[in-house]
């Protein structure tokens, strides 16, 4: 499956749960996670990925999340990808 199918099938998953977020497109920090999510106050981020793995600008840009008291969930294509997504949500 493309990241970009992924993609879709998250962010309409996220609307139909009224989750806030944002998709980030380009920004001008190599490494930022592909969703920004706010779910009941807590500041969310969400990697996509297939088939790659994450980079060292990704895994420096989650450490700083987490160390700013954010989460990172590092999603990949699998069976079950709601069921996590889910989880990490209501985390």
């Amino acid at each position: 499956m493309l990241e970009s199918v992924l993609d879709k099938k998250v962010i309409d998953y996220l609307k139909k749960n009224s989750v806030y977020f944002f998709k980030t497109i380009a920004s001008n920090r190599a490494g930022i996670p592909d969703i920004i999510c706010c779910v009941n106050g807590k500041f969310k981020a969400i990697e996509l990925k297939t088939t790659s793995k994450q980079s060292d600008l990704q895994k420096l840009e989650q450490v700083k999340i987490e160390k700013s008291g954010g989460q990172y969930l590092l999603l990949y294509h699998t069976d079950n990808w709601k069921e996590i997504l889910s989880a990490y949500l209501l985390k």
